[in-house]
């Protein structure tokens, strides 16, 4: 989830830890963070605070006064974060969706803070009518949002990556599948949920002996799935065979899947898409064990980042480059450049030979789209595009059986889909798709001729 911050709310992440240090306390609470917030100089917040003629330093003396019995001698190196702050936390991406940005933002966390009952205390100490700021914030958050430009649109929310009966078409989950599917049965459950496949993939999968690692165990679960008497966490209206929740899951699944470059789906891929759905009986109970489920995440992930996916380095340099123009919006055409960028696939090979070039392609993505604003380079998220490219990317790579999604793949799909920025730079660079498609092929086959 830390990717989904910007800059800035770390900064007044580790400023907060600071304060809860210097304070002598061994944890770090919400008024902690919300003075690590307050103390920003610019931003958003620290706008709305300067307009409204509130300045940080006045609040030092109230909270002092109310985190009083938490002082210690004991001071941590690193100041953990309490069960409070981690609710803030997880409250602000859900606060952020509403609002309509894929980031974590200071505001989006103050704003899920106005709900604490200390942070309200010491507004109300001061007569200071927190109701106004936070209407004031949610319509300067919604300007900036509904102000957001590309081409190719913004990133289409709970986009369906698979059908139901496909997932069990999945060779290396598919004993996972079934394995879920009995245990619903024996249950005699209306519908799968995201219990079952948890269980499965702790009996059926090699993940359970890095689960197991982590104190995650069948019986630990199992024990936690116990003290549910109700599915109610998994359901968010009716649903047919599966869960909401479930379905929610796998579709994330399959979206890491694809940013990690692997055409199969695997059960790794299917414990992010647990933990980054941030509910549901499966991510509860997990909560419940482990406390920390950010840190499993890069646990798991991290491993397949040090292959160096071909894809997860295309989009890596692609993100590169959209802070460098500081483009909120990742396109087609910085997945493009991604390409050239990485150099030694197929995809930068064909292009290279036809003439295009890094400086070109980037003098052209200048042309179309210009330069954004310094703030928003720092929140990066997919134009509808971009996503519907890797799923055709996706299905490229499946067509020649090949395990991972290659640079060919992505140049194959990007010539198929022809209104898409990516195509329109190639177009102004004199390459049609014919020229790249028998380009492509010719290098695979190539490849394929002992």
């Amino acid at each position: 989830m830390l990717e989904r911050f910007t800059e800035k709310s770390i900064n007044a992440m580790v400023t907060s830890q600071d304060i809860a240090k210097n304070f002598g306390h061994d944890k770090l609470y919400p008024l902690h963070l919300f003075l690590g917030i307050a103390s920003l100089k610019t931003g958003i917040l620290a706008r709305v605070f300067k307009v409204t003629k509130i300045d940080s330093d006045i609040f030092v003396d109230d909270i002092k006064e109310i985190l009083k019995k938490y002082e210690t001698e004991n001071i941590p190196e690193i100041m953990p974060f309490s069960t409070q702050v981690r609710d803030v936390l997880d409250g602000s991406w859900t606060v952020s969706r509403a609002l309509g940005t894929n980031y974590i933002g200071p505001e989006h966390m103050f704003l899920v803070l106005t709900e604490d009952k200390n942070v309200l205390k010491v507004f109300e100490n001061h007569d200071i009518d927190i109701s106004r700021i936070k209407a004031t914030l949610k319509r300067i958050v919604e300007k900036k949002t509904n102000g957001l430009k590309h081409p190719e649109g913004v990133k289409v929310e709970n986009e369906n990556y698979f059908s139901i009966p496909s997932i069990f078409n999945e060779a290396k989950v598919v004993d996972i599948m079934n394995l879920a599917l009995q245990k619903m049965n024996e249950k005699n459950l209306e519908a799968l949920g995201t219990e079952q496949i948890l269980q499965a993939i702790l009996e059926k999968s090699e993940m359970s002996e890095f689960l197991a690692k982590e104190k995650i165990t069948s019986e630990k679960i199992n024990s936690e799935l116990e003290k549910y008497k109700s599915r109610k966490n998994e359901f968010i209206d009716k649903n047919i065979f599966c869960t909401p929740k479930l379905y929610n899951v796998i579709n994330r699944a399959y979206e890491h899947a694809k940013e990690l470059g692997s055409t199969a789906l695997l059960p790794e891929h299917i414990m992010l898409g647990i933990l980054s759905e941030k509910s549901g009986l499966a991510y509860e109970s997990i909560k419940n064990i482990t406390h920390d489920t950010e840190t499993l995440f890069e646990k798991i992930i991290k491993p397949i980042e040090k292959q160096k996916p071909t894809t997860f380095t295309i989009l890596s340099l692609a993100k590169e480059e959209a802070r460098r123009l500081a483009h909120q919006l990742l396109g087609t055409e910085l997945i493009l450049f991604g390409i050239l960028a990485e150099g030694s696939g197929i995809g930068a090979i064909v292009l290279s030979e036809l003439g295009v070039t890094m400086k070109d392609v980037r003098l052209e993505i200048e042309k179309i789209l210009g330069f954004g604003s310094e703030y928003e380079a720092n929140e990066l998220y997919y134009t509808a595009r971009a996503k519907r490219l890797l799923e055709m990317a996706w299905i490229e790579a499946k067509k020649y059986k090949e395990p991972r999604i290659e640079s060919e793949h992505i140049l194959l799909a990007i010539i198929k889909l022809k209104d898409c920025i990516a195509m329109k730079v190639l177009a102004n660079l004199g390459v049609d798709a014919i020229e790249i498609r028998q380009g492509v092929l010719s290098k695979i086959n190539q490849e394929k001729t002992p």
